[in-house]
């Protein structure tokens, strides 16, 4: 800074300046108000060879501009260096810098389309494409499955998944977004395929700032498979319906408008409904086994013999406790059922094993 800003100064009118004079314009313009004279010396000395050693391509070197007759006079020392063989001052250094980092820029863009179009567009986008089909069909499990829900008042849920607004004009939505993925890139327009790529160029400038940050802890390429997350490109939403209402979204305040049993039935049935079209998407041999502490607390009996229907119906098995839960519902096929006895003042537990097969409970003797 203080030698761009003395050499600008200096080609002005073309005038001699000492040193004193230098660092008074500094303390003026704001720049080192806490440094000494000496201490700017120095630190110009140090900056010079750190970036010498950066520019040494370039042959970086000083003279003096003083007549030989004052050699022995404390003058100002001329910055020079070699550009493709011939002297050259600082500002046409300066210059040819700024001239070779344009261009490089110019070629990384056009490195950049070429591997957006070769391998994002032809490879990547397959394998996203693929994942993005899936949950789809995913969501529509759940709300196939969430539409077969009866409940005491009639309360049926469905899922939304909708693509997010751009954060910028140099983005697209996500839904065009996914209907240009979704298009052959042999059969893709070439503005099209420029509006992609530009998406995509626009999100990898943002990654790489973002990386830059000091107090970023993630390194680039856990940034880069964050843009690259198809899902974050999509949010959630919840919507509910009674009868023949219009479906509505099930905000905070819908929700806690709702009946302590109803608030039961917007939890559990969204979150069965997730658990089952994730296991869908298992081994057929693998366990698809749920856990509940305090299972459908508040919930009143007609709901939860439908919370266990529609257990039932998505095969899973489970583990349950409570204070009052037995689980002996008509939807329930066949259970197991341990009641834990303990007498007041003793000091130990009694487990009373119980089989409930569809229609009657009954006691298994030790």
């Amino acid at each position: 800074m203080i030698l761009r800003y003395f050499y600008e100064e200096y080609e002005k009118i073309h005038y001699w300046l000492n040193k004193e004079d230098v660092f008074d314009m500094m303390l003026k313009i704001g720049l080192f108000p806490d440094s000494t004279l000496n201490q700017c010396q120095l630190d110009l000395q140090v900056q010079f060879q750190n970036h010498r050693l950066v520019l040494q391509d370039y042959s970086p070197s000083y003279r003096s501009v003083l007549p030989e007759e004052l050699a022995d006079i404390s003058g100002r020392l001329e910055l020079l260096a070699r550009i493709q063989g011939r002297r050259a001052g600082f500002q046409e250094l300066v210059d040819y810098i700024g001239g070779a980092i344009a261009e490089l820029q110019q070629l990384i863009q056009e490195q950049e389309r070429t591997l957006f179009e070769d391998i994002m567009i032809n490879s990547i986008t397959k394998t996203i494409r693929r994942h993005i089909r899936t949950s789809r069909e995913w969501v529509q499990r759940m709300n196939t499955a969430m539409s077969a829900m009866n409940t005491s008042s009639a309360l049926r849920l469905s899922l939304q998944w909708e693509g997010r607004k751009a954060e910028n004009d140099q983005e697209l939505d996500s839904r065009e977004l996914i209907t240009l993925l979704e298009t052959d890139a042999q059969i893709m327009k070439s503005q099209d395929l420029q509006r992609l790529a530009g998406h995509f160029r626009n999100r990898l400038a943002m990654a790489r700032k973002e990386a830059e940050k000091e107090e970023n802890q993630q390194s680039f390429h856990q940034i880069m498979q964050e843009v690259m997350d198809y899902r974050r490109w999509f949010e959630f939403t919840i919507l509910y319906q009674r009868g023949d209402e219009k479906k509505k979204e099930l905000t905070n305040s819908a929700f806690y408008s709702f009946s302590g049993g109803e608030k039961a039935i917007a939890m559990y049935v969204p979150l069965f409904s997730a658990v089952s079209a994730k296991y869908s998407m298992a081994r057929p041999d693998a366990p698809q086994i749920i856990a509940l502490d305090e299972a459908f607390a508040g919930v009143d009996e007609n709901n939860i013999d439908g919370l266990f229907k529609l257990i039932e119906n998505f095969r899973f098995d489970y583990i349950m406790n409570s204070q009052v839960l037995w689980g002996d519902y008509p939807s329930v096929k066949h259970l197991r059922i341990a009641e834990l006895y303990r007498p007041d003042g003793v000091h130990y537990v009694t487990v009373m094993d119980y089989q409930w097969n569809g229609s009657v409970k009954s006691w298994i003797p030790e």
